[in-house]
């Protein structure tokens, strides 16, 4: 995908450059213009994910078990997308050195529930992640949603990263089936907590994703 898209680009570039050369503007025109025809998204922005964090993990202790709860129905993600970014999230935290466990839930405020309860006694974490949806844009090509994202030490009960992601999904359905983005966003937030050092323990073969747009302080 990252691959077509980059050559859509350059098509999209060749196109204008071709349109204001007069020699090959009567000879090639049409044939850029079927083949953008034939694909019209090629020319479309690529899908952004993009964070903005902001970490005081530097003199933490390593992270080797993280309990995640999840709030992210309210802006479509759920089904078989949700399915995928949760089997996702805890396999790439796994690769990284870390147990996971991930709890889905309406109001993520609700936490001294007796599903919460149960999990923290039985994986004991060392922190606790939040993923909450907060809101959803629909354009002609796309959906972006918007999440608040917060890890913290439990034993310390002190904020180690916060982060707000948009990230967009194909489409102008706020309800969507799409493994794809279940995928992306569980690698963009790993790969953002390993670029932050909020992790540490991830192997320098994985790459994660060194696509994303992101702002850190």
């Amino acid at each position: 995908m990252l691959k077509r898209t980059g050559e859509a680009f350059l098509c999209c570039d060749f196109f204008k450059r071709v349109r204001a050369s007069s020699p090959l503007r009567g000879v090639v025109v049409g044939l850029v213009a079927a083949l953008l025809i034939t694909d019209a998204s090629s020319c479309a922005e690529p899908l952004q994910t993009r964070f903005n964090s902001r970490t005081s993990a530097d003199h933490a202790a390593p992270i080797e078990r993280l309990l995640v709860m999840t709030a992210i129905s309210n802006v479509g993600l759920e089904g078989m997308t949700y399915e995928v970014f949760e089997s996702n999230l805890r396999t790439k935290l796994e690769l990284c050195g870390i147990r996971s466990k991930v709890l889905q839930s309406k109001l993520i405020d609700v936490e001294a529930t007796t599903h919460v309860g149960e999990a923290a006694d039985e994986l004991r974490p060392d922190a606790m992640m939040k993923i909450r949806g907060i809101s959803n844009l629909r354009t002609a090509d796309r959906t972006r949603l918007y999440f608040d994202l917060q890890l913290s030490d439990i034993a310390s009960d002190r904020v180690l990263w916060l982060a707000k992601l948009a990230f967009d999904v194909q489409g102008d359905s706020v309800w969507f089936e799409d493994s794809a983005a279940g995928n992306r966003l569980a690698i963009g937030i790993v790969s953002q907590l390993r670029d932050d050092r909020v992790i540490r323990g991830c192997p320098a073969s994985w790459q994660g994703s060194s696509k994303l747009s992101h702002e850190s302080k």
